[in-house]
């Protein structure tokens, strides 16, 4: 009713989804991008204007917990799906593909790709409002290849002296990765006492930093490792063929095994070299010590 209340303004009536609410209670909610939509919208026709003004009609509140409210699948901490409905009979539950109350196992992979393809469905049914750039207001979005398939064997990407398998507990933990050495989050600081805000504060002890400040070198090995998939037939390009100005792209990274569908976890490690910017993708585990574990199964490279 603010619509009334407020009769000489504008008032966006915003409400949060249950999805919303579940980030909200959990402390993990971040509102970075806002859009505007009309889908709802009732527009009445005016002979002198083009449209009759609204600003006196009632406004009801917002509706929320629409089917195409989500965009991006969420995720747990072990990596699987949310709750998320595409149809009134296949939906996504602890991670399985369901159709009413039976757990599909057959045709997963198809069945996935239909489940997640409600993604693109939900956004397009958003119908945002927006302007087009007259000269460079392109919306296609087209590469020169839509699949990419990898055999990966024992002696493929790995070499002889690579590690094929490891224990969690014997891998590094995420304050002592290399891939996480370009994140703020995780420089090394040692522990300091101040006695006040103008004095340069007294180290509390001797504290041994546990992986490399080299960031160069970090970065040349990340680059080694990439040319020498490249020589090794692993490593594939993709070209933008058509896109629009900004380039704007959302990715999702999904695996599908084992009867299930897990969203995999992301680092951004940053720019490389020439605008190179990557992405290492894996999952996170927990060990014994309750040390969370970040294991990479592959990269991906962004260019301009």
């Amino acid at each position: 009713m603010s619509g009334i209340l407020y009769n000489k303004q504008r008032i966006f009536d915003t409400v949060i989804t249950d999805e919303g609410k579940r980030q909200l209670a959990t402390g993990k909610m971040q509102i970075k991008f806002a859009s505007f939509t009309d889908c709802a919208t009732f527009y009445q026709s005016d002979t002198v204007s083009g449209s009759e003004d609204a600003g006196t009609r009632i406004f009801l509140e917002a509706p929320s917990n629409l089917p195409f409210d989500k965009i991006t699948f969420e995720a747990d901490d072990s990596g699987k799906l949310l709750p998320f409905k595409n149809t009134e009979e296949i939906k996504i539950l602890n991670g399985f593909i369901v159709s009413g109350s039976t757990i599909i196992t057959s045709s997963i992979n198809s069945l996935a790709g239909t489940v997640l393809s409600q993604s693109l469905d939900s956004f397009k049914k958003l119908q945002l409002i927006g302007t087009e750039d007259k000269f460079f207001g392109k919306s296609t979005f087209e590469i020169n290849e839509e699949k990419l398939t990898f055999s990966i064997t024992n002696k493929a990407p790995f070499g002889e002296n690579d590690i094929k398998s490891i224990v969690v507990e014997n891998a590094e933990s995420l304050f002592s990765d290399k891939r996480l050495s370009n994140a703020i989050n995780f420089v090394f600081l040692p522990p300091v006492k101040k006695l006040d805000q103008n004095t340069i504060g007294i180290p509390l002890g001797i504290y041994k930093r546990l992986k490399t400040s080299n960031l160069a070198q970090i970065k040349k090995e990340f680059i080694n490792n990439l040319n020498n998939l490249e020589k090794n037939g692993f490593c594939r390009e993709i070209t933008f063929l058509d896109t629009s100005r900004n380039n704007n792209i959302i990715s999702q990274f999904f695996e599908i095994g084992n009867n299930e569908v897990k969203k995999l976890d992301i680092v951004d490690f940053g720019f490389l070299e020439n605008n190179k910017r990557i992405f290492f993708i894996g999952k996170l585990f927990i060990d014994n010590n309750e040390m969370p574990t970040f294991i990479n199964m592959f990269s991906i490279v962004f260019e301009k």
